[in-house]
């Protein structure tokens, strides 16, 4: 019983303060390179906002969640990840 109060825990804990902003950050860095190297598609996304919000509207998605801070504690490490590998459309 011990076992399973503990994997339902697991389940349902999200992310804490830190992990929020190392993902924060994550995302800050990945849109910067990815804007600075001219990999955007600005047909698309014509300011540094709108990758932004691509690149955070792709997270959630992914992760089934309607804010980043809901991201469980244990799909912390993939979604680090998934930021920092994250290609915006380009068509």
């Amino acid at each position: 019983q011990l076992g399973e109060l503990k994997k339902d825990v697991n389940e349902r804990m999200t992310i804490d303060y830190g992990q929020q902003q190392a993902i924060l950050n994550a995302k800050k860095s990945r849109v910067e390179k990815l804007w600075r190297e001219g990999q955007v598609n600005t047909n698309i996304h014509d300011t540094k906002r709108k990758v932004h919000g691509a690149a955070g509207k792709a997270l959630k998605d992914a992760y089934g969640v309607s804010s980043y801070r809901d991201i469980r504690q244990k799909d912390f490490e993939d979604a680090l990840a998934f930021v920092k590998s994250w290609r915006p459309r380009m068509v």
